[in-house]
């Protein structure tokens, strides 16, 4: 496994894996489960024999509550489409900040003037779309961004050390994934980097890739998209915000790693009730991957893998006895049944369907597949 695979493969770096263009030239590759899917269908049962059954054109109409939910979740995805699409709109403008004449050359000679600006972007790029989607949102659902401490304080860390080993677990399906694909002559890229060699520009760089994207990705994905769509299912709103955040990255292999990661930090949010919860679990993931990737340039590969394996051992034992303590706690919060009448498929299919984020959907798919190569 590579060394940088602790985390975003190092990835949300020089370019956020978001498929924003460098102007310096370095790209980057920038729940409820309700088990109501035919509502109607399976009614108790009248009279004397056989029970009732409504006809074909029953099931079709949709009540009231129903056209209810279907408006509400093609709102919420309305304007995470349009945060998405926002997000390429301002990748785009700082990427023209490369035609300004001496930017390119202060970008590529100086080392603290490349992690600054990218710490600049990265803010850029996730919190203004995002602030525009929250704003809108606000004004037409009722939801709130729960920046507050969690239920419990025994689970909150629990989950967070699950979190954490969670993730880092997630590196592991990601390389499975990449081998098979591999095999069948089919190759994952991801952006790969070097770390600063300064001291104050390695400082940045941890602060750029752990502390950033932990503030703004969370905010944009378990906040502003997943808080809304949990009125209509826990499950399905962490899906459906794991998927986006997954494409979002650009490029295979951190598409896989999110997608998965999202699931996680997502459970983790709901079941303490607090961002806070998924805010650490990111920070920490990032953070050693930010540290080992510097670590790595200034050790022998021997001590290197030998401090990786070390970690390795004593997180997935960490993970493990957590794991156990939460499951077996009496503190342990189990995801309610979702109080909707829309099925999780039609769900799904509302949420995926409106033109803004399809047209987001075909743009970071579009991305994700240049980032697959023929071998």
């Amino acid at each position: 496994m590579n060394n940088n695979q602790n985390g975003y493969y190092g990835s949300e770096n020089n370019g956020n894996g978001y498929g924003y263009n460098n102007p310096g030239g370095n790209s980057g590759g920038y729940g409820y489960n309700y088990n109501s899917g035919n509502y109607g269908t399976n009614q108790p049962q009248y009279g004397y024999g056989g029970g009732y059954r409504p006809s074909p054109g029953y099931m079709k109409i949709e009540t009231p509550r129903m056209k209810r939910e279907r408006a509400g979740i093609r709102t919420i995805s309305i304007w995470s489409g349009i945060g998405v699409l926002l997000a390429f709109v301002v990748s785009f403008l700082l990427s023209l900040a490369g035609y300004i004449p001496g930017f390119r050359e202060a970008y590529n000679s100086s080392e603290l003037f490349e992690i600054g600006y990218d710490i600049l972007t990265s803010l850029l790029f996730i919190g203004v779309p995002f602030i525009i989607s929250c704003y809108a949102l606000r004004k037409r659902t009722a939801f709130a961004l729960p920046y507050c401490r969690p239920h419990n304080k025994r689970s909150f860390g629990l989950l967070i050390v699950m979190g954490i080993t969670g993730s880092f677990l997630a590196n592991y399906v990601v390389v499975i994934l990449a081998a098979i694909l591999s095999a069948g002559g089919l190759e994952m890229v991801s952006p790969d980097y070097s770390s600063p060699e300064t001291v104050l520009g390695k400082i940045l760089y941890i602060i750029y890739i752990s502390v950033v994207p932990a503030m703004t990705e969370e905010f944009a994905f378990r906040g502003v998209i997943m808080q809304p769509l949990r009125k209509y299912g826990d499950k399905f709103a962490i899906v459906m915000s794991a998927l986006v955040f997954g494409l979002m990255h650009g490029n295979a292999v951190q598409a896989v790693f999110a997608f998965i990661v999202g699931i996680v930090i997502g459970y983790a949010v709901v079941v303490t009730g607090s961002m806070w919860t998924g805010i650490i679990i990111h920070f920490f993931n990032n953070f050693v991957s930010a540290v080992l990737d510097v670590a790595s340039s200034n050790m022998s590969d021997a001590t290197f893998n030998m401090v990786y394996i070390l970690y390795s051992i004593f997180l997935i034992a960490a993970g493990l006895i957590c794991t156990v303590l939460y499951f077996s706690t009496k503190d342990r919060v189990r995801i309610p049944v979702a109080g909707t009448e829309l099925s999780e498929r039609k769900k799904r299919k509302i949420f995926i369907g409106t033109p803004p984020l399809l047209a987001a959907l075909f743009l970071m798919i579009l991305s994700t597949l240049q980032s697959f190569k023929l071998t």
